[in-house]
């Protein structure tokens, strides 16, 4: 009798340790997938991050370099400054073209690519990128007309900020005057 009722009682506390052992296991294995995917995300991300440098390392390699048939040299050079100028006066350009050179030099060479309005809105630097972005090196300045017409751009650059800034130092002077005479 005595011993009946115990027996049950203990394979209770097993089954219950059991099912504990099993929570335990189903945590550890949750945790295990945890990590895994964690793993595969962050892989995910260097290797997305490593063709995306891979992506714009290309944009800088000029068409005769990736064919091979000419010597790199000044044309090469103020390629890569062409690009260099997208990208920074219009990064969208530059990112819309996911690494592609050909839909860069589209974006940009073309009246109605994907980068004309905004080329459009600083027509020196555009004139200046369009021409180092040639795609033949013979029609590309060479290093020093390249560097006559990143100093000319900058020169027209630097003329519009100082005539915004004075025009802008107006306005805020003639507002001072309103509103003192006011």
């Amino acid at each position: 009798g005595g011993r009946g009722g115990t027996l049950p009682g203990r394979m209770q506390d097993s089954e219950d340790d059991d099912d504990d052992d099993d929570a335990d296991v189903k945590e550890e294995e949750d945790d295990d997938d945890d990590n895994r995917r964690s793993r595969l995300a962050s892989a995910a991300a260097a290797s997305a991050s490593a063709n995306s440098s891979e992506r714009l390392e290309a944009l800088y390699v000029s068409p005769e370099e990736k064919i091979g048939t000419v010597p790199c040299g000044a044309p090469a050079e103020c390629f890569t400054l062409g690009v260099l100028m997208v990208e920074l006066f219009w990064p969208e350009v530059a990112s819309g073209a996911g690494g592609d050179i050909r839909h860069l030099l589209a974006a940009v060479l073309r009246p109605d690519g994907a980068g004309a309005a905004a080329l459009r809105a600083d027509p020196a630097e555009a004139a200046v990128a369009r021409q180092l972005l040639q795609p033949v090196p013979n029609n590309r300045p060479s290093a020093a007309q390249a560097v006559e017409l990143v100093a000319t751009a900058a020169c027209a650059i630097s003329s519009a900020f100082a005539f915004s800034s004075a025009a802008a130092d107006a306005a805020v002077a003639g507002n001072n005057v309103t509103a003192a005479a006011a």
